[in-house]
């Protein structure tokens, strides 16, 4: 049960609880609390202006990405964050060969925690889209027959604050959020949108980003949004990219009451 639901559940009990009380029983912000308070009396909510986080992959993230991210979600006035997954690399715990020079997978997991923290004092709520490094260590645990059950959840390992959320997709003023797993290319992020016929947005391509809009015959406008990656390519988890032509494209994005899309280079 997330928060949300449990929140959802004190006030079906007792409605006239305090914000704050309800506040200190789910270990949560007053500002969830009102939230869910306005959507069950049906009040109408603000379109919130988002802004999305690409592929972090801490440790491995370029050391400027976290102060691009503040800026430009400040300059377009973001009042919701979206993360859109690989937040972490787990580089050491692949199942692909490590670098010879690499961590230790404890020791990645050390650094990691250290580098997660200025991110959390930054955004302390968050949508995170679980990516595919996110997921390595379960992934890992299934193969050799560990059930979840005998193993610390994600936000458990990375001691996520209570406020970020953790999800395989999100939807936000009628606009999908995933981590884009088998929606790869450069037209992904387009082809994924008209196939779900909604808009849409992905990270997981590190070398295409941008924004492609489409139309359909009711009328209808809607775009798919790749948004790059935030990771540092001279980092040694990316040696597997240097044969490849082109470069990763970095940036953030930002999403507008549902309708406009905003690819930010960082450059």
């Amino acid at each position: 049960m997330n928060k949300t639901e449990y929140i959802t559940g004190i006030l079906a009990i007792n409605p006239e609880l305090g914000t704050q009380e309800i506040a200190d029983r789910a270990g949560c912000t007053t500002a969830l609390v009102n939230h869910v308070r306005r959507s069950l009396v049906h009040e109408v909510v603000e379109p919130a202006v988002v802004g999305i986080i690409s592929d972090t992959h801490i440790p491995f993230v370029h050391p400027e990405y976290l102060d691009f991210c503040k800026y430009t979600f400040e300059r377009f006035g973001v009042t919701k964050v979206v993360h859109i997954g690989d937040l972490v690399d787990h580089h050491a715990g692949s199942r692909f060969a490590s670098e010879l020079t690499a961590w230790n997978i404890e020791q990645e997991l050390k650094l990691t925690k250290v580098e997660l923290a200025p991110w959390f004092k930054a955004f302390p709520e968050v949508s995170l889209c679980m990516g595919n490094h996110d997921r390595i260590p379960a992934r890992q645990a299934k193969t050799v027959g560990i059930s979840q059950s005998f193993m610390k959840t994600f936000e458990e390992l990375y001691a996520l604050p209570v406020d970020w959320v953790c999800s395989r997709s999100f939807n936000i003023d009628g606009v999908h959020f995933d981590h884009g797993l088998n929606s790869g290319g450069m037209m992904g992020a387009k082809n994924t949108s008209l196939k779900m016929g909604c808009s849409y947005v992905q990270g997981h391509t590190h070398m295409h980003a941008g924004v492609a809009y489409n139309a359909n015959v009711r009328g209808e406008t809607f775009f798919g949004m790749n948004v790059g990656c935030g990771i540092d390519q001279n980092a040694y988890a990316y040696n597997y990219a240097k044969g490849l032509r082109g470069e990763m494209v970095m940036g953030c994005g930002i999403v507008a009451s549902g309708t406009e899309a905003y690819f930010i280079p960082m450059k």
